[in-house]
């Protein structure tokens, strides 16, 4: 930026520019009208993506492997991102996810502990309901 590739009144120009850029992304920025940084963004929106395919399809076995790639990232940094912009790693969001909709065919649809578990991803309704008691400190029969 400090040594354009042109010279005159060429560079005068394109020195101003990003100049103008610098000032309107830190005025606008601030105020959250406009993305801060491209890149950034497009990698929210992609986290944004994955997160959502998830929410609709919490029956499929997802992997970090498969999540990473949807996103773009690698494994690694798409765990740190979508800690840093969730609060939790995917699969703790993942699970999270699961639990609730699972006690929510409990108690709205009335289903019995097995096919919850079964809607929701788990293949053994043993695991389920471990992880249901950690999460909810009952076993999930406790609402049928």
């Amino acid at each position: 930026m400090f040594s354009p590739p042109v010279t005159g009144s060429a560079a005068q120009l394109l020195l101003s520019a990003h100049a103008a850029e610098i000032v309107v992304h830190a005025l606008f920025g601030e105020r959250g009208w406009i993305a801060a940084d491209p890149a950034t963004d497009l990698q929210w929106t992609r986290l944004q993506s994955v997160k959502q395919r998830m929410d609709a399809d919490l029956a499929y076995p997802w992997s970090i492997d498969e999540l990473a790639r949807n996103a773009g990232l690698s494994r690694r940094s798409f765990n740190q991102k979508f800690r840093m912009a969730y609060g939790q790693s995917a699969i703790d969001y993942l699970r999270a996810q699961r639990l609730d909709a699972a006690r929510a065919f409990l108690i709205h649809q009335r289903l019995s502990v097995t096919e919850a578990a079964y809607r929701v991803g788990y293949a053994h309704p043993a695991n389920f309901a471990t992880a249901f008691r950690r999460r909810f400190g009952h076993s999930p029969s406790h609402y049928q």
